[in-house]
């Protein structure tokens, strides 16, 4: 698996640091996202439960049921995935330019 990912990277290190920079904009998205959702998670269980006496939603799915909040981190491996997802994007994009560097081709489209 780790060589055929390192044969496409050699073969095409443009594309190699394309999909690094798609996946590191990814990650960091769910990243921004997942904190907007503990926000919003928390500033309404706050409200909730000054108004009313009634149990204040614990996850997004609660909070916006017409939402599709799936994909949304709510827990520490969620984060870690999305983390994950960051880490390996900015891994592919470094690879890549080190290739590029390595077999002559400049930084340019």
């Amino acid at each position: 698996m780790l060589d055929h990912l390192m044969d496409w990277a050699c073969s095409k290190p443009r594309n190699f640091v394309e999909t690094g920079k798609t996946l590191a904009i990814a990650g960091c998205a769910l990243l921004l996202l997942g904190a907007w959702g503990q926000l919003a998670t928390g500033a309404t269980a706050v409200i909730l439960g000054r108004a009313h006496h009634s149990p204040p939603p614990q996850t997004l799915a609660e909070l916006y049921p017409t939402l599709p909040t799936g994909l949304i981190p709510e827990s520490v491996f969620g984060f870690l995935a999305a983390g994950l997802l960051v880490a390996a994007g900015v891994w592919m994009i470094i690879t890549g330019k080190r290739i590029m560097r390595y077999i002559g081709m400049t930084d340019q489209w």
